[in-house]
């Protein structure tokens, strides 16, 4: 119960956490866009998707490091989170420096032969690549500090800090609006200044709070734990490197065959989507240590629970949301961004649809990553999106639209997350009938009937606040009565009240 107890509480803090930075970002993309207008805004999204498969080795480690420490967190061995903390340390400072090289060896001949951008747009283009490649630099050397902060449980800084950076992304925006300098390059070089600051704030929090944040690469180095995690991070590089070509490499693969513009529309709707996607992305954090805990500890069994609880809470919370946005997009869209490049609707949509099924599997895919059967795991993931973007390429050369690229990411998608629940079943003992009937089935089936009443009032009624505000008012009265009547079991609607009552004591 007491592990129950902090994931709920850290769940409040998430929520707010994400009410606040959803509510910023939003509203900073909408100055951003207009400062820079679409074609530079897609410019921006674009050098910012190069340099996501360049930097694919910091998504790699990340894993890695939260993983590894969570488990000696759950063994009770401090000393060997001491061990992991400075080894991860070496590594990443190790990763930050092959990017750089990366980064720097690669620019020409992207720039030269790969990428479609306006003639009299090209150096600044190029200035920002470079500004970037320093940004990535830092980012890669925040992933221990965030690991140690995340394993535990520190939800209260971390949800600060995050509206820190919002809040400072927020001025960014606010004063290139106003500024008569290249709006393109000043957000750049200001955004590098944010993530130098965030790394130093991290870095002196940790020393300063937990005492596993000890430098002694003599005392703590040790050859095989060295290997340990390089082995682990390689097996997990192919499944981050497959993925992010998947998901940064469709901003150059749309630039390639549409151009900048569409670039726009295809990055305004990865924000929504990620914004929509925030909290349960962030509650994951908070899960994965408990699952790594319960497993470093030999209980699988809770293990097993805490997958399953954490799935179904991550998925309605976030698809509390969109019931409201898949019934007013246009509208939505209208209100928030005035001008709606092409396109912007259709790719919410796909990609709406594609995080809802990825954000159930989540949790399973890192109980699969806590027993370590992280080999065949990656392999065909890798495989299904190297597949996915072989066809979306062979469909776009066929002059078919660019939501298609969308279509067959979903439809690869699903198949992805069926193979994840395969893999859980072989490795850790998921139930498979148990888990399409209690977790899909039972997180889809109030979300499409909360979706099919609340539509009600968007055909009666002409596009305005009011019609917006009702079926806003319906989906969050109608989806926690049928959640609670068609989801939930006994156990876990005990759980609900025990969180409730728990609560309710710590306000009184």
């Amino acid at each position: 119960m007491e592990s129950l107890s902090k994931l709920i509480k850290n769940t409040g803090i998430l929520y707010v956490r994400l009410i606040i930075t959803s509510l910023i970002s939003l509203y900073s993309t909408r100055l951003i866009l207009n400062a820079l207008g679409i074609s530079d805004f897609g410019l921006f999204n674009l050098i910012l998707g190069v340099i996501g498969i360049l930097s694919f080795l910091n998504s790699s480690m990340s894993t890695t490091t939260q993983r590894f420490i969570s488990i000696c967190h759950g063994s009770g061995d401090i000393e060997s989170v001491k061990q992991i903390f400075n080894i991860s340390f070496i590594l990443h400072l190790i990763v930050a420096f092959i990017v750089i090289i990366l980064f720097e060896s690669a620019w020409y001949f992207i720039f030269e032969n790969f990428l479609n951008i306006n003639y009299n747009r090209i150096n600044s283009a190029r200035f920002i690549f470079h500004i970037m490649v320093v940004s990535v630099f830092f980012t890669v050397l925040t992933v221990p500090y965030e690991a140690m902060i995340i394993s535990h449980g520190n939800m209260i800084f971390y949800g600060v800090l995050g509206i820190i950076e919002s809040l400072l992304k927020l001025l960014i925006a606010i004063y290139i609006t106003f500024s008569s300098q290249d709006h393109l390059v000043i957000y750049g070089v200001l955004s590098l200044i944010v993530s130098i600051l965030i790394l130093i704030i991290k870095i002196i929090y940790c020393h300063k709070i937990y005492l596993e944040c000890t430098f002694n690469f003599n005392k703590y180095y040790d050859k095989k734990v060295f290997y340990e995690l390089k082995k682990f991070a390689l097996w997990n590089l192919l499944g981050s490197i497959s993925s992010l070509m998947l998901g940064y490499g469709q901003n150059i693969i749309i630039n390639i065959f549409f151009g900048t513009i569409v670039n726009a529309s295809q990055s305004i709707s990865r924000n929504i989507s990620t914004q929509l996607s925030i909290l349960s992305l962030t509650l994951i954090k908070v899960l994965n240590p408990i699952i790594d805990k319960s497993e470093g500890s030999g209980n699988r069994e809770k293990m097993i629970n805490f997958t399953l609880y954490g799935t179904k809470l991550s998925f309605f919370i976030t698809s509390i949301f969109l019931v409201t946005f898949f019934i007013e997009m246009p509208y939505i869209l209208k209100l928030w961004l005035k001008n709606v490049p092409n396109y912007t609707s259709i790719f919410c949509y796909l990609m709406s649809i594609g995080t809802l099924f990825e954000i159930m599997f989540m949790p399973l895919n890192h109980a699969i990553y806590s027993v370590g059967k992280v080999k065949i795991f990656n392999i065909i993931d890798s495989l299904l999106n190297l597949i996915t973007i072989i066809i979306s390429i062979f469909i776009l050369n066929l002059h078919f639209p660019p939501q298609s690229f969308y279509i067959i990411t979903l439809i690869f998608i699903i198949i992805k997350s069926f193979n994840s629940l395969i893999i859980a079943k072989k490795f850790i003992g998921v139930d498979i009938n148990f888990f399409i009937k209690k977790i899909i089935i039972g997180c889809l089936f109030p979300f499409i009937l909360t979706l099919i009443f609340s539509c009600l009032p968007h055909y009666f009624l002409p596009p305005n606040l009011e019609r917006l505000a009702l079926v806003f008012l319906c989906s969050i009265i109608l989806y926690p009565f049928f959640i609670w009547f068609l989801s939930l079991d006994n156990i876990e609607k005990n759980i609900i009240k025990f969180g409730l009552y728990n609560i309710k004591s710590r306000i009184k």
